[in-house]
């Protein structure tokens, strides 16, 4: 019965999670196991690879094999996968002395059992020989290179197969030569790989191409340019005759012989090759994109930039760049940024076009989606079970297709130019895009490789001009690190003399090499990336006590240079208004008397599952003055609608969001990140689903604990919000600390509300980046409403209408200039 519960789990298609589950159920009965049992037991942890699982099955492996030792087994035939694994696991986990003694006896099984040259023996040479190269010690190195030659030696004589073809050993073996040191052994052994799999196959067979491509890099490497312009060709060969639509791989051919011709200095065969390869690059990410889950597709684009790189490395370094070339870098990274979000987007819009809100898909769809939420939640409070985590990945399945099948051919990625941006941001207006890109140094480059610093560049196009100027700013861990320590003085206290320092260093980082390039236009539309998508341009202090929002301009943030290029919409009617929450456990005795508090973002894993959500007595206050405003600038006063107490939960929002004009939530916010991957299950939730660890907390947010399937828990996660019909909605006001935040994604964003939002069909959303007062914030969204609908100011200029508001309000109050209290909101997409 065992071995048919091991062998039930091991091949059924389950996932790695269960095959842990195989491993504990075969840990407890090891009693009772025999040879074919240990096989079974091995294989069926054998493609465990999640770090937060690995210690505890290393440890697993000891035990078990503790326990054969014991039983005298331990030397038996079926105890190879058990060492053979566990030397693997070692791997992974670095632990290299024990690593080598537990493949060391995996070979000496495998040697004793099936003698010699058997599939079980390559594979334990081979795995020695990366557990003594890899830490890279002298004797280990040659032990590694002996191991792998070993390996090669005895897969030649056994049967050629996709997984057992000795010319991929002797790549690895040539690749690890060359890491070492030893170029020309290396190369000598690509080229014999090529030439076999050339004479037998002709030298456009498709697996000509690696070893071609890897005696390229070794030629680079030995300084013949001649010998690496031919085996560039070659590894091109197959794809330019045979057209095999492995564009991923001829892409990444492409982008190294962009940076060959640039390293022996052919700048302009450089800058062409990048761009082809940008091109091709996107083609990747769009294509496959919408069929990974959004934190796979985050991974996978932002581990494809080097070629976006290499292009902004030539718009910057060069002393006079030519306008062209200027132009071009500039295209490229505005048709690259925000690929993954407009793929899910396209999805989404998809979604939305074939259906309506009351289908039955629609609800269905909906449903499935809280249903992945709550279930995500509930697994930070306690380990979970094999099924309930069967269920989220089922769950995440059904989602996937449903969107992906919808979306079929929706995607067309728009034809953003540098004259189209130029035209739309008019003569007043200029556009600021920074952009975080690897920089290359052309004399700076590694044996096989090469040596890429990243790097924050601004590029500066103003209106009715034909290409934008480029400037190179800051390395960007100098910068990224800038911008932390002018937070982390902002929270401390944002007025003070050492905020006001830490203010200045950053400003003369990232604002004031491009300033003078503004020329006196008053409109700026500013693209932020990387941490800089953290910083609110105006809180930045000039002079003595000035802050760039006393500068003569009004600063538009949007998420990307396409925002510049969206057709308008139709916009909802009326205002959604929600404030003074009762989060389920506040009488409302209470809740009238609470004292003023901060709408705080709650700062750590524990705080969200052990403490509460503190009432917000000004909230409500805010809510109903926006109601009233509503009443008045409205065309339809029946589409204004107020909720507070315990009205205002999630399913009121969910019910009456869709068709507003303005949809206005005054709560706490929330973003709790790693802190919470403190488990195997919470560290799965966080890898896949990292939406659910941003949201807000509305009507009965305390009691989300007991909430039932199906059932809604007063957490509006972004995952919930990026699922919803808000195309109409032209504001989407959050008005609770750092609702803005999340995880930051280089050339894509912040991976939290702001996505989440974008992804629903907001046109703008009005975020904090800062933890919030309550009573600032409740004459900020007052001013910010009477300056929009009241005086017809465009959101932008209503924004910074509304901090100077409230800057004059603390400073006629004797309360000081703290950035906190006027600088924490801005609105981004207006």
């Amino acid at each position: 019965m065992l071995q048919g519960t091991l062998e039930a789990f091991t091949d059924a298609p389950l996932g790695e999670r269960h095959k842990f589950e195989a491993a504990a159920r075969a840990e407890a009965a090891v009693g009772l196991l025999d040879e074919r049992s240990l096989f079974t037991l091995g294989r069926s942890v054998a493609s465990l690879r999640d770090p937060a699982r690995l210690p505890a099955a290393a440890e697993k492996f000891d035990s078990v094999r503790t326990a054969l030792r014991v039983r005298g087994m331990d030397g038996l035939a079926g105890a190879w996968s058990l060492f053979y694994f566990n030397g693997r696991i070692d791997y992974f986990l670095a632990r290299w002395a024990h690593g080598r003694e537990v493949l060391e006896q995996a070979l000496a099984i495998a040697q004793r059992w099936n003698g010699e040259g058997s599939i079980r023996e390559v594979n334990s040479w081979i795995d020695l020989g990366n557990m003594c190269f890899t830490p890279r010690d002298t004797a280990g190195v040659r032990r590694g290179l002996a191991c792998w030659r070993r390996a090669v030696e005895l897969s030649a004589k056994l049967p050629t197969t996709f997984v057992n073809d000795p010319n991929v050993l002797r790549i690895n073996l040539a690749q690890s030569l060359g890491e070492t040191g030893d170029l020309r052994g290396a190369r000598q052994e690509g080229i014999a790989v090529w030439k076999d799999y050339a004479d037998h196959n002709g030298d456009d067979f498709r697996l000509c191409s690696f070893p071609a491509f890897l005696c390229a890099r070794l030629s680079r490497a030995l300084g013949d340019t001649a010998s690496a312009e031919l085996w560039y060709g070659r590894a091109l060969r197959p794809y330019e005759r045979n057209d095999s639509g492995e564009r991923e791989d001829v892409t990444i051919i492409r982008e190294s012989v962009g940076l060959f011709e640039y390293w022996r200095g052919q700048d302009a065969a450089a800058y062409a090759i990048g761009r082809e390869s940008g091109r091709l690059r996107r083609q990747v990410i769009e294509e496959t994109a919408p069929w990974l889950p959004d934190a796979d597709a985050l991974r996978f684009a932002s581990n494809r930039r080097n070629v976006f790189g290499l292009v902004t490395t030539l718009a910057v370094r060069p002393h006079t760049p030519s306008a062209e070339r200027r132009a071009g870098a500039w295209e490229m990274t505005a048709e690259s940024r925000g690929l993954v979000l407009e793929s899910m987007l396209a999805r989404v819009r998809a979604r939305v076009s074939a259906q309506s809100d009351t289908s039955a898909e629609a609800r269905e769809v909906a449903t499935l989606r809280r249903e992945l939420a709550t279930q995500v939640l509930a697994a930070l409070r306690a380990p979970d079970t094999r099924e309930q985590a069967a269920r989220r990945d089922s769950l995440r399945t059904v989602l996937r297709h449903r969107e992906v099948g919808s979306a079929a051919g929706a995607y067309a990625g728009d034809s953003i130019t540098v004259a189209g941006a130029s035209a739309r941001i008019g003569a007043e207006g200029v556009l600021v895009s920074y952009s975080r890109f690897a920089l290359y140094d052309r004399r700076d480059s590694k044996l096989l490789g090469w040596i890429a610093r990243d790097t924050y560049a601004a590029f500066v196009l103003r209106g009715g001009e034909s290409a934008p100027d480029v400037v190179e700013l800051a390395p960007a861990e100098t910068l990224d690190a800038a911008v932390a320590a002018y937070r982390k003085a902002l929270l401390a206290g944002g007025d003070s003399p050492v905020a006001r320092a830490a203010g200045q260093k950053l400003r003369g980082l990232m604002w004031d090499p491009i300033a003078p390039l503004l020329r006196g236009r008053t409109q700026v539309y500013v693209v932020p990336d990387g941490e800089l998508q953290k910083l609110n341009w105006y809180t930045l202090p000039t002079g003595r006590d000035g802050w760039l929002i006393d500068e003569p301009f009004v600063l538009h943030r949007i998420a990307s240079e396409r925002d510049l290029f969206l057709p308008a919409r139709a916009t909802g009617e009326g205002v959604l208004a929600l404030g003074g929450m009762d989060y389920g456990d506040t009488p409302e005795s209470q809740l009238a008397a609470a004292r003023p508090v901060t709408r705080s973002l709650l700062p750590s894993c524990r705080s969200f599952l052990e403490e509460r959500f503190e009432p917000l007595p000004a909230s409500s206050g805010e809510a109903r003055a926006v109601a009233a405003l509503g009443r008045r600038f409205a065309r339809d006063t029946s589409r204004v609608t107020l909720y507070s107490g315990a009205s205002a939960g999630e399913a009121a929002f969910k019910r009456d969001a869709p068709g507003r004009r303005v949809v206005h939530l005054a709560t706490h916010a929330f973003f709790l990140g790693e802190s919470c991957a403190n488990g195997s299950a919470a560290a799965d939730v966080l890898a896949r689903n990292p939406l659910v660890f941003s949201g807000i907390a509305l009507a009965g947010a305390n009691r989300w604990r007991d909430a039932g399937p199906g059932q809604e828990d007063g957490l509006l996660t972004a995952e919930e919000l990026a699922g919803m019909r808000l195309d109409g909605v032209e504001w989407l006001v959050l008005s609770g600390c750092e609702s803005g935040l999340g995880q930051v994604q280089t050339w894509e964003g912040v991976y939290g509300l702001p996505r989440a939002a974008h992804q629903a069909g907001v046109r703008t959303l009005v975020m904090s980046l800062l933890p919030v007062d309550d009573d600032a914030s409740r004459i900020w969204m007052q001013a910010l409403y009477e300056a929009h609908f009241g005086r017809g100011e465009a959101t932008a200029a209503a924004v910074k209408s509304a901090s100077r508001r409230v800057l004059s309000w603390l400073r006629t109050n004797g309360r000081g200039a703290d950035p906190k209290l006027w600088g924490a909101f801005v609105a981004l997409g207006d």
